[in-house]
Parts: structure tokens; C-alpha cells; sequence
């Protein structure tokens, strides 16, 4: 099995927000054209995700990261 394309079916099944709502949501400027990423508004959450480039000394891109610190910041306050 596929586990990206399941990860992707799966997102696309619950309604997933798109990336560059997901950038908004994080404060992350939205990707305007090609040369940022793709084109910009068909582009799939967890594709574009796992495509960003990784930040400085990390594993993840900055949306990504924004989603995972924020998972733990949620966790932290409970």
C-alpha cells in the first residue's frame, strides 16, 4: 500500500482546507504563483507539505512545523 496516496484520498475525503489556507491559518504567507510552488490554489495540503523545503537545522517545512508545534502546544495546555 501507498501510505502518501492513502494520506491524501484521506484528506480529500474529511474536506481538508487547502495549503494555502493552512499557510494562512499558521500566518505564513500564501504561495502566489509557480515559481513559489505550484500553482496555487489546486495544491493539495499533505502533497505541497511534504514537498516545502526544510527549515534551517530541521526535518520539516514551515508548515508542517507550524501544524506540529501547535499539536504540542495543544497538548501541553490540557
Amino acid at each position: 500500500m501507498d501510505l502518501v496516496s492513502i494520506d491524501i484520498q484521506r484528506g480529500r475525503d474529511h474536506g481538508m482546507p487547502t495549503y494555502n489556507q493552512i499557510r494562512q491559518l499558521c500566518s505564513l504567507q500564501i504561495i502566489t504563483d509557480f515559481r513559489q510552488l505550484n500553482h496555487v490554489d489546486d495544491i493539495d495540503f499533505w502533497v505541497a507539505g511534504i514537498l516545502e523545503k526544510p527549515l534551517s537545522e530541521g526535518l520539516l517545512g514551515p508548515t508542517f512545523s507550524c501544524i506540529v508545534g501547535e499539536q504540542f502546544r495543544r497538548l501541553k495546555c490540557k
